[in-house]
């Protein structure tokens, strides 16, 4: 994911990990966590399977995953 500082992080929804300091540092999740999770939420991005999110219960399953 790519912000407004230019800088890309590797996200990895499944493990809920990034590769931003951020993460590291306060060990909670991170913005670029929280922005790849909304756009498969809002069916922008499809999840690690493939699929684009299609129910209410996949995206609760997103929301309470990490």
């Amino acid at each position: 994911m790519d912000l407004s500082n230019g800088k890309t992080y590797d996200v990895d929804v499944e493990a809920g990990t990034c590769s931003c300091p951020d993460l590291r540092k306060r060990g909670v999740e991170c913005q670029h966590l929280r922005g790849v999770l909304f756009e498969i939420r809002t069916r922008v991005l499809p999840k690690p399977t493939g699929r684009f999110a299609t129910c209410e219960q996949e995206t609760w399953w997103l929301r309470n995953s990490i």
